[in-house]
């Protein structure tokens, strides 16, 4: 079994403006509506391909059965803590002339400290059956920092699979415990370093100094550049194929679900980066938070490059 953890999940509202014009009216030109949250993506996106998960959420109260719901619908199994408090709300602005989006995220309802032991105790209680723990996504105020590496080394102590996706200092303080694969993004290596990547090289040599220090494997995505995957054996590079791109979010979390199925299907290292970066340039192709389907998977794979950038065996 899989399982997903989402400390934040959240309802993402998604607008598409033909320019945004800051300090000025923006007419919207369509919206959409999603449950959201990393872990619960990366469930959703797995779904999608016909692989079980449960995903460990936060389930705030004050939203009703609203989460627990949405997931039954999507195929995903719930495996809820309740607490106080009420979804989060995210807005993503799409700006169809230049591609970019920008985000407006809440913080999240903060946690007390009871919640928080409720929720360690039911994450205890799912590790015994669990092949791949996949941890994703900011924390809510209240929640330890270092919650993602204890989840780590309790996980490892079974011989669970482990992998990070998360920024700032749950991601520093997870990669101490020595996860099996992180999936950082330029921007969130680069606030884990304080170096600028501006290269291919330099993208390399952050994602090698992370597997010298224990992390099992390094996926760096790059944005338009594609990604790299890291490890002791060498370095793989896709710069990804040429899509008509109509969403952002999400992109990254069916990545996170293509290592999962890789993982599960015993994938060498250029199948597993060119089965993530297939999954996560599908979800570029649909609107909000909509993640790769089979078919557009089955189109997009046959074009996906990789190499074999570096050898170190």
């Amino acid at each position: 079994m899989i399982t997903t953890v989402t400390m934040n999940p959240c309802i993402d509202r998604s607008v598409h403006v033909r320019r945004l014009d800051k300090g000025s009216t923006n007419r919207v030109t369509r919206t959409r509506t999603d449950i959201g949250g990393k872990g619960i993506n990366v469930s959703v996106a797995l779904r999608n391909f016909r692989y079980d998960s449960r995903a460990l959420c936060l389930d705030l109260m004050d939203s009703g059965a609203y989460l627990t719901d949405s997931l039954t619908t999507m195929g995903v199994q719930p495996v809820m803590v309740p607490v106080p408090g009420r979804l989060r709300e995210n807005l993503k602005i799409y700006d169809d002339e230049s591609g970019e989006m920008t985000e407006i995220n809440e913080a999240g309802t903060p946690v007390d400290v009871s919640s928080y032991k409720r929720f360690m105790q039911r994450f205890r209680s799912v590790l015994s059956d669990t092949r791949i723990l996949v941890m994703s996504g900011s924390i809510p105020p209240g929640i330890p920092e270092d919650i993602y590496r204890n989840m780590i080394l309790e996980a490892k102590e079974r011989n669970v699979t482990t992998f990070l996706d998360a920024a700032g200092e749950p991601l520093r303080l997870g990669i101490e415990a020595k996860p099996d694969l992180i999936k950082p993004n330029r921007q969130e290596m680069e606030a884990l370093t304080g170096d600028r990547i501006d290269s291919l090289e330099s993208a390399c040599e952050h994602a090698m100094a992370l597997v010298d220090r224990g992390v099992g494997c390094v996926c760096l995505s790059l944005g338009a550049e594609g990604a790299i995957l890291a490890n002791l054996d060498g370095i793989w590079y896709s710069e990804g194929t040429s899509i008509k791109i109509l969403g952002l979010q999400g992109a990254g979390d069916s990545m996170v679900a293509g290592f999962c199925i890789g993982t599960l299907e015993g994938m060498d290292e250029e199948e597993l980066l060119r089965t993530g970066m297939t999954m996560a340039q599908g979800s570029l192709m649909r609107e909000g938070t909509q993640l790769c389907t089979q078919r557009i998977y089955q189109e997009l794979r046959p074009r996906m490059p990789v190499v074999k950038y570096r050898s170190f065996k």
